[in-house]
């Protein structure tokens, strides 16, 4: 999801952050077995799709390379992004492509009527960053309101209480420390599935699905802690950049020491980040 004017959001919006995100993707679609949808999905029951936060696009563009392959009675299907900003667009997104547009949007704020109902399934991944606790409820029914009855929600999101740094470093610690309470102070919800999932049930959602995945799960290689780590080092470096505007002084503060403190160690391989991601998909009533 880019950041413009969201006081909230506290990750980057440029080239680097672009390159994460699609590298997200990567280890993301690794983590899920090589899979963009449950199959609580019946991909042949989905001709609209509505990625919101879509950043990138590398997930909707992934699908909609994927679906002819994936589904044996293959139609045109319909892909829609939105998120907030078009800064990290893919550059193609202006095309008179028919079946894939881009659209800007602010997920707190309605949806022009053109798109009520209008989607089969709607993804969201990793709003953990991006949307204060008060503010999941709105979005949620804005959400919902695009969704056609007995269409399907797919949210994808971390626990950040299911975050650990296990080196046992004072180092990765503090940074950890720093996080939360950075998170905290922007209103950031620590614990977003579980609301999520109780906004679910309030809305008269039935579950489908739920999977947690955990770092202790690829005991080969941690890849969710190859996730885990370039979202941290993002974080920091767009909050040392905020400190040294708010503070404006050439010294680096407690946020830019950290920041290079985890790059330092990070590049090291000395810092031990695990989590927990997890995937919950939803269905509306008929």
């Amino acid at each position: 999801m880019a950041n413009l004017e969201n006081p909230a959001y506290i990750l980057p919006c440029d080239a680097t952050e672009a390159e994460r995100l699609n590298q997200q993707h990567n280890l993301l679609f690794r983590v899920l077995g090589q899979r963009l949808l449950p199959s609580s999905i019946p991909l042949e029951k989905v001709h609209s799709v509505a990625d919101v936060g879509t950043g990138t696009g590398i997930w909707l563009q992934s699908l909609a390379s994927q679906a002819p392959q994936l589904s044996p009675n293959y139609d045109q299907r319909y892909y829609h992004g939105f998120d907030i900003g078009d800064a990290q667009f893919p550059s193609d997104s202006r095309s008179e492509d028919l079946e894939l547009k881009f659209t800007t949007q602010d997920v707190l704020k309605p949806f022009p009527r053109v798109f009520r109902s209008r989607f089969d399934l709607v993804h969201v991944r990793l709003f953990s960053f991006a949307l204060q606790e008060v503010n999941l409820k709105i979005a949620m029914e804005n959400l919902l309101r695009i969704l056609k009855p007995g269409g399907y929600l797919y949210w994808e999101d971390t626990n950040w209480t299911s975050v650990k740094e296990t080196s046992g470093l004072a180092e990765g610690s503090a940074i950890k420390e720093a996080i939360f309470r950075n998170m905290r102070s922007r209103g950031l919800s620590s614990h977003i599935i579980d609301i999520v999932h109780r906004l679910g049930l309030e809305n008269g959602l039935r579950c489908l699905s739920k999977a947690d995945y955990h770092s202790d799960d690829y005991p080969d290689v941690n890849v969710l802690g190859a996730l885990a780590s370039p979202a941290i080092e993002a974080f920091l470096r767009k909050l040392s950049l905020n400190e040294r505007l708010t503070n404006n002084s050439e010294e680096p503060g407690e946020l830019e020491t950290l920041f290079k403190l985890h790059q330092e160690l990070n590049a090291k391989g000395l810092l031990r980040w695990k989590e927990t991601f997890t995937t919950v998909v939803y269905q509306t009533p008929f």
